[in-house]
């Protein structure tokens, strides 16, 4: 089950969309909390569909939350748009097909001014990337610009402004031989010509990559993990000119199947704090403790985790995806 958490519609509390095999839906959110799911787009997916992500954002400029899917199967495979309107979302997702099953994607401003509507950078199964833009001519993603070939092992991708120079860049997650874990970061987009930086560190492929800030210095952190056996969580401590030091291990736990990070202020402090979605369940590292806590309940192979206030309280509530049942759990936030 795929997570993504965004105001999708006109009131004060964040809602939460959630893909699975067959399904798109929307719960919103409410003073009770998130409310049932509803059906949204019309997604009809088959036995050999999956949705493998859904990213929230607004990707056509009219200040409203679109959600952005990747499909992998035979019916829709490539990147999808799932418009959004004052009246809420109708028909069905555009997809564009990327010559292979987008295996990562990312939300960002390549280049673009802050008031541009966000593009998608993404990387397919077959290692190819590129980022795509809104066509409002023809009401879908259109191709923007190439990005290099990477490993058909790629799979972890994020963007943020790293370097401080008002657009967004791009860190994906690449290894092999002696780089085992290392990431390549684009400067303002996949123009391969403007590498910043490359660092190693432990483990193997990361699978997935988060950005925050662990140490309130107003720089942009990388953080990742792999879902390779027994690992830990990695941060590379980023720097006012995008360089990023070496990895360090985040606290002393180690992990199995690692498959989903988030990075927020879950206790207002003013620091980013780590959730980390594993086999077992989902862990918090408080920036504040320095330690690990593991959230109450059982959820097992947790693959997708959305963060957003959710009933309005101020406070921030967390959601996991689980790739076993139950498919979702929610956990109300406190000030603690």
């Amino acid at each position: 089950m795929v997570l993504a958490a965004g105001a999708y519609d006109v009131d004060s509390y964040e809602d939460l969309a959630f893909g699975d095999r067959t399904d798109l839906e929307v719960s919103n959110g409410s003073m009770q909390g998130l409310q049932s799911g509803a059906t949204v787009g019309g997604f009809s997916g088959s036995s050999t569909d999956s949705i493998a992500f859904v990213l929230a954002g607004d990707v056509t400029g009219d200040g409203l939350v679109d959600l952005i899917i990747g499909n992998q199967g035979s019916t829709n495979t490539g990147l999808g748009v799932l418009v959004n309107s004052v009246a809420g979302f109708s028909g069905s997702p555009v997809f564009l097909s990327t010559g292979g099953t987008v295996k990562a994607a990312a939300l960002g401003r390549f280049g673009a001014t802050a008031t541009d509507p966000l593009e998608v950078a993404a990387v397919n199964s077959n290692g190819d990337s590129a980022v795509y833009r809104w066509s409002v001519a023809n009401s879908a993603l259109q191709f923007a610009e190439p990005g290099p070939s990477f490993s058909s092992s790629v799979s972890a991708i994020a963007a943020a402004d790293f370097d401080g120079d008002g657009d967004d860049d791009l860190a994906v997650g690449v290894g092999g031989g002696t780089q085992k874990f290392s990431y390549a970061l684009y400067d303002g987009g996949f123009a391969a010509s403007s590498i910043l930086g490359k660092s190693t560190g432990q483990g193997g492929y990361p699978d997935v990559i988060a950005v925050g800030d662990l140490n309130n210095d107003g720089n942009a952190d990388l953080i990742a993990a792999t879902s390779a056996s027994v690992n830990s969580v990695y941060k590379f401590a980023g720097s006012v000119t995008g360089s990023f030091g070496t990895s360090q291990a985040i606290g002393q736990a180690t992990f199995t199947d690692v498959n989903a990070l988030a990075v927020r202020d879950l206790d207002g402090d003013q620091v980013g704090d780590v959730l980390v979605g594993h086999q077992n369940g989902v862990d918090v590292y408080l920036s504040r403790t320095a330690a690990y806590t593991q959230l109450p309940g059982t959820l097992l192979y947790v693959n997708s985790i959305a963060v957003g206030d959710f009933d309005g309280d101020g406070i921030l509530d967390v959601a996991a995806g689980s790739l076993s049942g139950p498919n979702i759990k929610v956990w109300k936030g406190s000030c603690q």
